[in-house]
């Protein structure tokens, strides 16, 4: 069940102990929004799908984060680094516009990046996600 879980935003929104869902936003936001401290470090799903306008500065408040979807956000020529999500496993960065693959933590199992703007892919990137089973890049 959505509801309005977080006051004056356009998106409907479904917070559990552990999961912060954002969907049909009637425009993207600036931001994730922010809980206090202990809601955001329960966190472990975190999917806000064609919710953002730029990366999140919030994010690494959600440092418990094990799956993370931000897919069809509009993420363009920034530098993404995820190094603060140390117990990331699935990530869902499809449709964002990305120019280059973010940095990731060894953790990491399941990798979309598809439907993005990736002209090149460095060996360097992937060197670490010894744990890697799905990666998705076209």
């Amino acid at each position: 069940k959505f509801s309005s879980c977080i006051p004056n935003i356009p998106c409907k929104c479904h917070l559990t102990k552990h999961s912060f869902i954002l969907n049909n936003c009637s425009y993207p936001l600036p931001d994730i929004p922010m809980f206090n401290s202990n809601t955001s470090l329960n966190i472990t799903e975190l999917l806000a799908k064609n919710a953002l306008i730029r990366w999140p500065k919030h994010l690494c408040n959600y440092s418990n984060i094990q799956t993370l979807d931000l897919s069809g956000a509009n993420f363009d020529s920034e530098m993404i680094d995820l190094s603060c999500l140390s117990n990331l496993i699935h990530l869902n960065l499809s449709n964002t516009k990305l120019k280059t693959i973010p940095k990731l933590e060894k953790h990491v199992q399941i990798l979309d990046l598809s439907s993005n703007k990736i002209e090149f892919i460095d060996g360097k990137s992937f060197r670490l996600l010894n744990n890697l089973i799905i990666f998705f890049i076209f």
